[in-house]
């Protein structure tokens, strides 16, 4: 253990004195970023909780870049997160449980937030070498996502927010229809590759990875008079074997502005430890109104538990600022029991929100 943390440090001093070094040498830069406020009520509010939750949070992002000659880029980027939720007056744990769709995450922040975002990356026309704190994501899916190894795409967040693993990453593009990818993960020592190969029948992928448990993916996407793509996953070690497949179709209805429409089916088949079986279903629809607001459905069923989870987001976006209207119809915090799940409102009940976003 205090060898892979000597190591992580390494790799973040060596980030730190190349961007240092890019700081030094670069000649243009950048500050973004986006500040949120959100107030959600529910009608599912734990004993001696307030049944208003608020959150506040802010993603500042710093990037500079250098081109060299024979179209050479060296450029690196910084993000820093602070998110805070609070239960009426009163902050909740810095320690956050957070629900997702499949399985519960644990994150761990403290007052003064975390880097989001620590990378630098050199790239040419045929070659791109990325170090540090980064997002790695692949795979056409959208929300039964069998694929997201490395990320937790949510399309319910309007911010959009993904997380980052410490890596080394390489692609290589031998040709305009092929890209070769491999990356090396800081934290345990994982490592995998990627191929990826564009075609006239469609797009084709497939990636594997190694920790604790040999991954093995395939996906393939097809974009015509209608969109249609899949996934395919296979985990397996001495005592775990799960197989995932999902299947998605969208289409754009020539209605107003256009009415976008898409589904996924996924299957989840499990050998090891416990043989079981399990099926999932969700549901897009969205349709911009006019220039400015925007209208998003979606809906997931859990087939094997018979859980439904309902979304629906009423948004306003103007040149540096959104609002969004946000509600909600999710299975109840008593609909989990025997299973513990944390003190918040959000994903729990009926609830609806209320969401700002400024942009600079």
């Amino acid at each position: 253990m205090e060898n892979k943390i000597k190591t992580l440090l390494c790799f973040k001093m060596l980030i730190f004195n190349l961007s240092l070094s890019s700081m030094l040498i670069s000649q243009n830069f950048s500050v973004r970023g986006h500040l949120w406020y959100s107030g959600l009520s529910s009608n599912d509010v734990p004993k001696n909780y307030s049944p208003v939750e608020s959150k506040i949070g802010t993603i500042s992002t710093f990037s500079m870049f250098k081109e060299f000659s024979n179209n050479q880029l060296l450029d690196f980027e910084y993000a820093h997160k602070i998110d805070h939720t609070f239960s009426g007056d009163s902050i909740i744990s810095e320690e956050k449980i957070g629900l997702k769709f499949f399985n519960t995450n644990l994150n761990y922040k403290n007052t003064f937030g975390e880097p989001y975002r620590f990378w630098i990356r050199y790239s040419t026309n045929k070659l791109e070498t990325r170090l540090g704190l980064q997002k790695i994501i692949f795979g056409p899916t959208q929300i039964l996502r069998n694929l997201s190894w490395f990320d937790n795409v949510d399309l319910t967040d309007p911010i959009g927010q993904i997380d980052g693993v410490e890596a080394f990453r390489l692609k290589w593009f031998p040709s305009n229809s092929i890209s070769l990818w491999s990356w090396y993960m800081l934290d345990d020592s994982s490592f995998g590759f990627r191929s990826e190969l564009s075609h006239s029948s469609g797009e084709w992928g497939i990636a594997y990875h190694k920790d604790q448990k040999d991954n093995i993916g395939l996906d393939y996407r097809y974009d015509g008079y209608f969109g249609l793509w899949s996934e395919s996953s296979l985990s397996s070690s001495e005592n775990i074997k799960q197989i995932m497949t999902t299947l998605g179709l969208d289409y754009t209805l020539p209605i107003g502005n256009g009415l976008y429409l898409m589904t996924e089916f996924m299957s989840v088949q499990k050998e090891k430890p416990i043989e079981s079986k399990d099926h999932y279903v969700a549901i897009l629809a969205n349709m911009p109104i006019g220039m400015i607001h925007q209208i998003s459905v979606i809906t997931q069923v859990s087939i094997k538990e018979n859980k439904n989870y309902n979304f629906l987001r009423w948004s306003s976006t103007y040149d540096n600022f959104s609002l969004n209207y946000i509600f909600s119809i999710n299975p109840k915090r008593n609909d989990y029991l025997p299973t513990k799940v944390p003190n918040i409102l959000e994903n729990f009940g009926s609830t609806f929100k209320i969401m700002f976003i400024y942009n600079y």
